[in-house]
């Protein structure tokens, strides 16, 4: 299970298109289309994945002794112009899923609509006249981004046994609603969504308190890296590692834009395989499902993951850990949905769904090829806070000369690090007061030679 480009080898890998004979079959479908490009196809798998994590809310697992589900935060980055937009045709999966709930809420309405034209007259007729019936609530799956913090608590509340999926392709949409009033209570809303902590809200004009036992939410987010900080304020922001992300930077190549006989309508396409996402809903809704992974394959994942956290954490430092344990419960979640995928496909019967290696084992894969991308993410961000990750710590002290030296001279390691000056300073200041650099005299440093006896 280890990955290279843990080592930093390639900060924007692709997900192996040898992993794609893995895949349950509707997503080698979905995938289909983009075959013959890399970041494309990645992009709409992910997309993919996403939007049919929330597809499965009647199924839950015991992770770290606690319930979870699929749901899934992801967030595609990448500059303007890069190929982001195919992202949609991931969404397109679950609009039947959505029409459902519309036509449904249709029909509750119009029933409503000739029960309360009913009462009325029943009323104006002097008859006895009970309490005016209660409008029926509308049921939504898919949500905007730009909802207000008391909406979204009302939809998780209204659709707690349904789940919702919030997407845009412009995540400034979300930024611009997190800087509202309305909106200032949104991130600990997705934080606590994620880990399907209870909700609580005091609604004082009604004089009541809306509980939300165990929100169900996910979210898919793509745009450019500074539309992210509009949703992640610094690195101590708890929903930076509940995200998962795919970070890259496309060559500048023309792609044929005119229509073929492979892609053909792709909107009509996804549309198409979005009827096989309905009837996979539809199977699943009506009834509880425990997913269960065995012994053995928790003994290799605790494993696997003990490794990498060590690995992370010695070349990333301090701040990897919250990356990597929340990569532990998305590797989990990704099992789930294969092995949901793989149940439903194999006509099985029963309330349990037992995670077969292939299907746990590609999510723990998957979550491995995602990784790398959120530790890139990591170290810019610490470059742009002025911070070095231990890694860059080593690579800073390995560059320095062996000969005395000022930090004007280093200037040229400091700009190749990508690191301000003052960085650099705040560094060399630590290894000082750490013995590892002398303050041989004023302004000037040197390396401090120990002995190995």
């Amino acid at each position: 299970m280890a990955n290279e480009n843990l080592l930093g080898q390639d900060n924007a890998p692709f997900i192996p298109p040898e992993l794609n004979s893995f895949l349950p079959p509707l997503l080698r479908k979905v995938c289909e289309p983009f075959s013959e490009n890399s970041r494309e196809r990645d992009i709409v798998l992910i997309s993919a994945i996403t939007s049919l994590s929330a597809c499965f809310p009647t199924v839950k697992g015991l992770y770290n002794s606690n319930e979870i589900y699929a749901n899934l935060y992801g967030f595609i980055l990448a500059p303007a112009g890069n190929g982001k937009s195919c992202a949609k045709h991931g969404i397109e999966l679950i609009r039947p899923i959505q029409k459902q709930f519309e036509d449904e809420n249709r029909i509750a309405l119009n029933k409503y609509a000739q029960i309360i034209r009913e009462w009325k007259s029943h009323k104006k007729e002097g008859g006895i006249v009970f309490d005016e019936p209660a409008k029926p609530n509308s049921y939504h799956f898919l949500l905007p981004a730009n909802i207000s913090a008391a909406s979204l608590i009302e939809e998780l509340k209204i659709n707690e046994k349904n789940g919702n999926l919030i997407f845009d392709s412009e995540a400034d949409t979300l930024g611009t609603a997190m800087k509202q009033d309305w909106g200032s209570g949104l991130s600990e809303l997705f934080r606590k969504s994620f880990e399907h902590e209870p909700v609580a809200i005091s609604r004082k004009l009604l004089d009541e308190i809306v509980n939300i036992e165990c929100p169900k939410l996910s979210i898919l987010m793509t745009g450019t890296p500074n539309q992210l900080y509009g949703v992640i304020k610094s690195l101590e922001d708890g929903l930076l590692s509940r995200f998962f992300y795919y970070k890259f930077e496309a060559d500048p190549v023309w792609k044929d834009v005119s229509p073929n006989y492979k892609s053909g309508n792709l909107k009509r396409y996804y549309n198409s395989l979005g009827q096989e996402v309905l009837s996979i809903f539809n199977f699943f809704k009506n009834q509880s499902w425990e997913y269960k992974v065995s012994e053995e394959q928790w003994k290799k994942f605790n494993k696997h993951q003990t490794k990498t956290l060590q690995e992370c954490y010695d070349k990333y430092g301090s701040e990897s850990k919250a990356f990597v344990l929340r990569m532990g419960s998305i590797a989990f979640r990704l099992g789930m949905i294969f092995s949901c995928l793989e149940f439903y496909n194999n006509k099985q019967e029963g309330g349990v769904i037992e995670a077969s290696m292939r299907s746990f084992g590609l999510g723990v894969r998957l979550s491995m090829e995602l990784l790398p991308h959120s530790l890139t993410l990591l170290e810019q961000m610490q470059k742009q806070r002025g911070r070095m990750g231990n890694m860059q710590k080593r690579r800073f002290l390995e560059l320095l000369p062996k000969e005395e030296f000022t930090i004007s001279q280093i200037e040229p390691i400091i700009s190749d690090l990508g690191f301000s000056k003052r960085t650099a300073q705040r560094e060399v200041v630590k290894l000082v007061e750490k013995g590892v650099l002398g303050n041989t005299r004023t302004g000037y440093y040197k390396k401090i030679e120990h002995s190995n006896t």
